[in-house]
């Protein structure tokens, strides 16, 4: 019973295989370019908070001593 069990599993596996492998594939560029899109946020915001900086610095006018 337990032999016909794992061999029904096996079996079902196998069937399932392509899928799993298409599904493991899509799964794997999905999660590729949610990589990629949180490497691009981080140089937007890198990219914001210099160019807000530089604004600042260039909106102080000098101070009267």
């Amino acid at each position: 019973m337990r032999l016909k069990l794992l061999l029904l599993s096996l079996q079902l596996l196998l069937l399932m295989k392509p899928h799993l492998l298409l599904l493991l594939l899509l799964l794997r560029k999905h999660l590729l370019q949610l990589h990629l899109m949180r490497l691009l946020l981080m140089r937007l915001r890198q990219f914001l908070h210099l160019h807000l900086q530089l604004l600042q610095l260039t909106q102080r006018r000098p101070l009267k001593p």
